[in-house]
């Protein structure tokens, strides 16, 4: 059985932002008017099998020709740092923003010889260049949903343990500063920083070694190093130690500048453990002081410091250190070394990064390597460790958010043999990632982040916020999962409803919905029996006065009231609206606000859904607390018209809005947060409710289907028919609440509307 969080689909909140298609059948022709109307109208609606009359328009083939329009206004948060420290917020809103919907049903099965199929639903969302905003041009500011995500699940654990969430953060963050220790001590950097380490010893092993078999003659070895071309005739041991050694002409190194160089008493000595090596390593990092330096004190050119420096790493190193760190480390090649040292500190000789003074040396406030942080050796050999501990394609990898959970968890069994490691270790590791580096490193990190691509508040373009968001925190603790509001492309998880075959009452409703019979996400059972959002009712039923769509995106039914006749192009209808109280209190639908869709505990962070501009939420939670609403009834509405006979929808403007919230009291940020003063003591209500989007839906069908359906009601006014009409207008329509509707002859249709009008 599906859980809810399984039922959310891809992205943070896109389960309310899109699944809908709109199916009214252009099925009635000229020739089956005069007869048997009840069977044209049944052939008309019910896709029972390839065959039927409008199959194609079912899978897909009508939101490809036709103009389903999806739009979003965006609010803006126009006092963000005023907000932080505690003030108002003003919004204003921007937009719109426009994309055409398209779906295609694909894995169609007709089942039960035809009165059930089962399909899945692709959507797509393409931008329309005519738009009058670009989303990729429009910044806006606003509460950050993958913070407060994550916030919220780190509220779970600080009330067990008495913490503020955001400590909680500080702490599990060492997963993520883990990792950008090690992506650091695993670059080419660190291999020749380790080198200039390593290497004055193995030199001067070999040196002596040389100077030996040539009887101690320094001048020739200082002669041969910098200018012999070829393997010396005298002494043996040369291998790797000649600085021009296969090169075209000598280095024109001279001996005196040669004897300076490997001075170990010299301070810029490529062997001096004191400053020598230090300067050498900013030379080779293109400091221009540190080259200076070199060239007037050692009497060498640029060029010859290069060539220095490219033998130093590139032909001593590989003859003689990298062996070693094979050896020393008990790895099989390199690409370990920055593992190496993050466990022993061997590859450095026992020193930390952080004691070498360099340029660009990105960590200043301690040690970085475990054994020289917590001052305790770890039993832990490096390939063990990354394979059990730091694989990022291991299930067991730590340096992710929830593979750090799951280590830590391992505490309660007193073991940590999913690791192949002892339990003194692992004790040791949660101890420096959560406690040892959470002051000194990670909660500057996290820190800078709230600055740059994270935090509460953040500025996006309204196409990062829509479609291709990166947060910054979520990409430094290794959460997988993307913090746009929608994702194009998406598909569902496989639906079943009823054809209507065998029983025109049951057409298009919900047999099961996204694998699921009874939704089991709520406090109750809510059984998912009723016509999906597709915008086709069951044909002749008569007029009803209240028809009920089961909203697949707030998992639930939701009811529209009869307000009268009305009329779509001449043609009758009956008008729908949206049910006062939409959004009802309910102790099944954790509601506990009328007028907000609580969505908390699906989509793991404070989500509600509302009316435009919080219509129907009590002033206590909007207009209170928030400048920039405009609560009125013509704003909000939510409006369809039914042509009773075919159960067709031919007019809709559905509008629903994004909100999310802070939780009073809730012990969310630490006392040194930039946010500790951002909800006012004054909220007591249950929270801070802010608007994020508002998204609406409409359609505008093709030409050639507007002269068709004009050709057909010309043909039944003249055989005086009454005044049905069949027709196919299909729409994606955003996942929230799905009332839609097909639109017929759209310059007419334009000065009927009571809300948003399409942008031609």
């Amino acid at each position: 059985m599906a859980n809810a969080k399984a039922l959310l689909g891809s992205g943070i909140i896109l389960s309310v932002l899109g699944t809908v298609l709109f199916i009214l059948s252009f099925a009635l022709f000229p020739s089956l008017i005069n007869t048997a109307t009840r069977n044209a109208v049944i052939d008309a609606v019910v896709v029972d099998s390839p065959n039927a009359q409008r199959y194609s328009d079912w899978e897909g083939q009508q939101s490809v020709e036709n103009l389903y329009l999806q739009y979003y206004y965006a609010w803006n948060l126009t006092n963000p740092e005023q907000f932080i420290q505690g003030k108002k917020p003003i919004f204003n809103q921007v937009g719109p923003f426009n994309y055409k919907y398209e779906y295609e049903n694909d894995n169609v099965t007709f089942l039960d010889n035809g009165n059930l199929v089962e399909y899945t639903q692709v959507k797509k969302y393409i931008y329309l260049e005519d738009s009058p905003f670009d989303p990729t041009q429009v910044s806006i500011t606003n509460i950050n949903p993958a913070f407060l995500g994550l916030m919220f699940q780190m509220s779970a654990i600080s009330s067990l343990i008495d913490l503020p969430a955001e400590d909680i953060l500080f702490a599990i963050g060492g997963c993520g500063q883990m990792k950008l220790f090690l992506e650091y001590l695993n670059s080419d950097t660190f291999t020749e920083i380790a080198y200039f380490v390593s290497n004055p010893a193995l030199y001067l092993n070999q040196y002596n070694a040389i100077l030996k078999s040539l009887s101690n003659n320094q001048i020739y070895f200082f002669e041969q190093w910098a200018n012999g071309t070829s393997t010396p005739t005298k002494g043996h041991g040369w291998n790797g130690m000649l600085v021009s050694f296969n090169s075209s002409e000598p280095s024109g190194i001279t001996l005196e500048s040669a004897q300076q160089i490997f001075n170990e008493a010299n301070e810029l000595s490529i062997i001096n453990q004191n400053s020598g090596y230090t300067t050498w390593i900013n030379a080779m990092l293109e400091d221009k002081s540190s080259i200076e330096l070199l060239k007037n004190n050692l009497n060498i050119t640029e060029t010859q410091i290069s060539t220095i420096i490219d033998w130093w790493i590139n032909s001593f190193a590989q003859v003689y250190t990298n062996p070693f760190f094979l050896k020393q480390c008990d790895i099989p090649d390199l690409t370990y070394l920055g593992v190496c040292q993050f466990v022993s500190a061997i590859p450095l000789g026992g020193k930390s990064i952080v004691s070498i003074d360099f340029i660009q040396q990105p960590y200043t406030h301690g040690p970085i390597e475990i054994p020289l942080s917590t001052t305790i050796k770890l039993d832990v050999k490096p390939v063990v460790a990354y394979q059990n501990l730091f694989n990022p394609n291991s299930a067991t990898n730590i340096l992710n958010l929830n593979g750090m959970i799951a280590f830590i968890e391992s505490v309660k069994s007193f073991s940590f043999s999913d690791y192949n490691i002892s339990l003194e270790d692992g004790l040791l590791i949660i101890t420096y990632s959560t406690i040892d580096i959470s002051a000194s490193y990670t909660f500057d990190t996290v820190q800078e982040l709230y600055n740059t691509t994270s935090g509460l508040v953040v500025t996006r373009t309204v196409d990062e916020w829509l479609w291709t968001c990166e947060d910054g925190i979520l990409d430094f603790l290794g959460v997988d999962q993307p913090c746009a509001l929608q994702q194009n492309n998406t598909v569902n998880k496989p639906s079943i409803v009823f054809t209507g075959k065998d029983d025109l009452a049951m057409t298009n409703v919900y047999f099961e919905f996204q694998e699921q019979t009874t939704l089991t996400c709520w406090n109750g059972p809510v059984n998912v029996s009723a016509p999906t959002e597709s915008g086709q009712f069951p044909p002749l039923q008569g007029i009803q006065d209240t028809i009920q769509i089961f909203e697949e995106n707030t998992f639930r039914p939701v009811l529209l009231i009869r307000d009268g006749p009305s009329q779509v192009e001449g043609i009758d209808t009956q008008r729908y609206y949206l049910q006062n109280n939409s959004f009802p209190v309910s102790s099944v639908f954790n509601t506990l606000i009328p007028g907000f869709a609580n969505l908390t505990t699906m989509q793991n962070l404070p989500l509600y859904v509302s009316l435009w501009d919080m219509y129907e939420v009590p002033p206590q939670y909007s207009t209170n607390y928030i400048q920039g609403l405009n609560q009125t009834w013509a704003s909000a509405q939510v409006p369809l018209d039914l042509e009773p006979i075919t159960g067709n929808a031919l007019y809709y403007n559905l509008k629903l809005q994004i909100n999310l919230a802070l939780p009073n009291n809730s012990k969310w940020f630490s006392k040194s947060s930039m946010y500790n003063k951002t909800v006012p003591e004054t909220i007591t209500n249950g929270g801070y409710y802010f608007p994020s989007f508002k998204i609406g839906q409409t359609a505008q069908p093709s030409d050639s289907n507007v002269n068709l359906l004009k050709s057909q009601f010309k043909e039944m006014k003249t055989v005086q028919v009454a005044p049905v009409i069949i027709f196919a207008v299909v729409g994606g329509v955003l996942a929230i609440v799905g009332v839609t509707m097909g639109i017929f002859g759209y310059k007419k249709l334009k000065a009927q509307r009571e809300g948003y009008k399409v942008i031609a």
